[in-house]
């Protein structure tokens, strides 16, 4: 049984290590090719959104997804930002700094960017690669 546990947290460490790999090649190839661009808010997109609280309660809520215009090669365009949600709507006609991916127009908010993902699934595959050590040192392995 001790085995079985060891190998289900290292195949989920090895999952999260597999998606941190896919997330740093996809973020690597947006910042390569991504120019900085300056736009404005020009709507948002709403959408329906669900959340926990620490009873495990599940709630719904209305989250807005921005949507901006800018101009790349004298074409002005419009798209939605890549994982923008929040509760408020923010300003129409606000001004924002952008990161665009001119082969894709894939758009994020200048900052964090295509990083999320690689950051987060990193932080798990620690915490599965560490969960795994403890179950071996506990069963001095």
């Amino acid at each position: 049984m001790r085995w079985f546990t060891i190998i289900v947290l290292g195949l989920l460490a090895l999952c999260c290590l597999v998606l941190t790999g896919k997330g740093i090649w996809d973020a690597v190839d947006f910042e390569v090719h991504a120019v900085h661009l300056s736009g404005v808010v020009s709507g948002h997109e709403t959408r329906t959104c669900s959340r926990r609280d620490s009873r495990n309660r599940e709630s719904q809520y209305t989250c807005y997804h921005s949507r901006v215009r800018y101009e790349l090669g004298g074409v002005t365009r419009e798209s939605l930002i890549e994982d923008s949600s929040s509760e408020k709507d923010g300003e129409l006609g606000e001004a924002v700094d952008l990161r665009v991916d001119p082969r894709s127009a894939t758009v994020y908010f200048a900052g964090v960017g295509p990083w999320g993902i690689p950051l987060f699934s990193s932080a798990f595959c620690l915490v599965f690669l560490a969960s795994a050590i403890a179950v071996m040192k506990m069963r001095n392995f």
